[in-house]
């Protein structure tokens, strides 16, 4: 309890009320667009690139960039289409045996992407771009892929529903910040790596401004995304931080 508040008054109950239950988003989202509001932009040259994408079996974006005219005449009503391989790669991209799924065995065929336009939003990260997560089902009689992470997520969602339960989250993202250039760090075989930071600054105000350039453009161009960002702090290690997203269903999150 803070000190200096007496029990059972207003603070005290707004604030076990905040420990209890984590505050979702209720307003706007920047960012976000609807398949209209999409057409506008591009017509208007505002957006050029759409980048339709789906989480590989490790979380990264896989996907292709599609010119703005193109998307609308056909991505949006037929979806796109990518190799199944991507669902057996490993980090380096090099296929990995032994999958049922797909297989030299058997062949490698296509995966049917189809928008989520629930997820359509402007990145501002990039210039003149918009982003939206696909699904994946098979190429034939478009079934849901079982060991797609969305599909995956969507099954856990539909039992807990049944249960009479919904699933809701927030990310804690932690990451650290080098000096080195992506070539550099390579060529080091990723060791000795220098940090940003050299001392311990978790929560410390003064070493985290010598990084705020960065953490402040990520949370900008997060929020102006249809991200939206609680706070970023500095992490216990040198170099090293932490940025929270705001508390909302998990499969949007």
């Amino acid at each position: 309890m803070a000190a200096g508040i007496p029990s059972g008054s207003p603070s005290t109950n707004r604030l076990r009320a905040i420990h209890e239950k984590p505050a979702m988003t209720t307003f706007p989202l920047k960012g976000m667009l609807t398949q209209e509001a999409l057409q506008a932009k591009i017509h208007s040259g505002e957006i050029e690139t759409i980048l339709a994408v789906f989480p590989d079996l490790y979380g990264r974006l896989i996907g292709k960039r599609i010119t703005g005219d193109f998307f609308l005449d056909q991505t949006t009503h037929g979806g796109m289409h990518v190799c199944d391989y991507l669902l057996t790669v490993d980090m380096e991209m090099d296929v990995i045996e032994g999958y049922p799924f797909a297989n030299w065995a058997k062949g490698y065929g296509d995966i049917h992407c189809v928008p989520d336009f629930a997820t359509l939003r402007q990145i501002t990260w990039l210039d003149r771009s918009a982003l939206v997560v696909c699904d994946l089902q098979t190429d034939g009689d478009h079934q849901a892929i079982p060991i797609a992470p969305r599909t995956l997520l969507k099954n856990q969602i539909e039992q807990l529903a049944a249960l009479g339960y919904t699933a809701k989250g927030g990310s804690e993202l932690e990451y650290f910040l080098f000096k080195d250039s992506y070539e550099s760090a390579r060529e080091k075989k990723y060791e000795d790596l220098e940090t940003i930071g050299w001392y311990l600054e978790d929560y410390h105000m003064f070493q985290g401004t010598k990084e705020e350039s960065i953490n402040a453009s990520v949370r900008r161009h997060m929020g102006q995304s249809g991200i939206p960002v609680e706070f970023s702090k500095g992490e216990w290690g040198p170099g090293q931080h932490e940025l929270n997203l705001r508390y909302t269903d998990v499969l949007e999150m």
